[in-house]
């Protein structure tokens, strides 16, 4: 049985509720009555809310995007950025790519015909980057030979024609100062060669003059070399390079010698190599085609005077 106490016109449940019951003297009757009637407005909402809930039905769930099996997740530079409460999203990570080219295409600052930055070098002459290299042509060392004029005078054309084209000409001879006698270990073959040879191999003596007939021009290269190879005791290596030389033409005498030599150190060196067979000759020509035609392919291709041309007007 519900009673009603003094002071109380609600029954017992809403005295309760808005605390009446309890604090009489606290709770006037008019604060008493707005409550109740905000209490009821709450629970009417409720179930208003409560009936569209169940006229509207189940929310449908969110679609999920299914992957094949063993297909990995999207790259975090391609999923959608976290958002702050206030809704601007959180800046990229330093380095992030937040906006990739599509694939296949480049990055806008790459150009496509040269895979690396958008400008171009101006046009270079088509010997820029190639260097002919005449060795060991002198006096002392063709007169061995059977057919020196015509090898010389095939030599003076490759010249020509490289000349032509802008190409960087290299002489190298080979010579000795009174200084590089003795710096030839006696473990070195050559030094008995060269004591042999007297003063035919003397830096002074006119055997080992560039030949006459194809002397440098201003602004060839030239080095004197104290071994067979054309790099190990001279600086041909760094001046080439600091002309930005990257393919070598070789041209020399003994096939079997100073071209031999050269042939594998430019090599390990890096250089793009061709060998000019009838601008280089050995005393024995058995041993010059076996190089020419077994041995030099392997490292470098082998061409002829008259296709030199052709060479630099390839693209």
């Amino acid at each position: 049985m519900i009673t009603r106490r003094a002071g109380c016109h609600a029954p017992y449940g809403l005295g309760t509720l808005t605390g009446r019951a309890f604090f009489p003297r606290l709770i006037a009757a008019p604060f008493h009555h707005g409550l109740v009637i905000v209490f009821a407005t709450a629970t009417a909402l409720s179930v208003l809310a409560a009936i569209a809930s169940l006229l509207r039905g189940p929310r449908a769930p969110a679609p999920v995007a299914l992957r094949e099996p063993g297909q990995a997740s999207p790259p975090r530079s391609l999923r959608a950025p976290v958002r702050r409460r206030n809704g601007t999203p959180h800046p990229a990570r330093p380095g992030a790519v937040t906006n990739p080219a599509p694939r296949g295409e480049p990055p806008p600052d790459v150009n496509p015909e040269r895979g690396s930055t958008m400008t171009d070098p101006a046009q270079s002459s088509e010997g820029e980057g190639t260097a002919l290299v005449v060795m060991d042509y002198q006096p002392g060392i063709l007169g061995r030979l059977k057919d020196a004029d015509g090898l010389v005078a095939r030599a003076a054309q490759a010249i020509s024609v490289c000349r032509r084209h802008g190409a960087t000409i290299a002489y190298v001879r080979v010579a000795f100062a009174d200084a590089d006698y003795e710096a030839i270990p006696s473990s070195n073959r050559m030094a008995a060669l060269v004591a042999g040879a007297g003063a035919a191999f003397h830096a002074d003596s006119p055997t080992t003059a560039i030949d006459e007939r194809i002397a440098p021009a201003p602004g060839d290269l030239v080095v004197r070399k104290t071994r067979v190879g054309a790099f190990s005791t001279t600086d041909l290596d760094r001046q080439l390079r600091q002309r930005g030389v990257r393919r070598l033409i070789l041209a020399g005498v003994s096939t079997s010698g100073c071209l031999l030599s050269t042939v594998r150190d430019a090599a390990d060196r890096d250089y793009e190599l061709y060998v000019l067979s009838d601008a280089s000759a050995d005393p024995d020509p058995e041993v010059h085609a076996f190089l020419t035609e077994r041995i030099f392919p392997r490292q470098a291709t082998v061409v002829t005077v008259d296709e030199l041309a052709a060479l630099f007007a390839a693209p």
